[in-house]
């Protein structure tokens, strides 16, 4: 398995699309269904946020 690619903000602003799908995916040499992220699989879904400064609008 390979690590997920880095997404990265411009300007403070995040733009990404994340669509989870149903596949039958390769795991150890077994078919299986299990949730895929942006048409990888990965074991749980993995994130983390850096917060460099926060804008609001209120």
């Amino acid at each position: 398995m390979q690590d997920p690619a880095e997404l990265v903000s411009r300007d403070g602003l995040l733009r990404t699309r994340i669509v989870v799908e149903r596949r039958k995916v390769d795991v150890a040499g077994r078919k299986l269904w299990a949730l895929t992220y942006n048409g990888r699989y990965m074991p749980r879904p993995c994130g983390s946020v850096r917060a460099t400064r926060w804008n609001s609008t209120s």
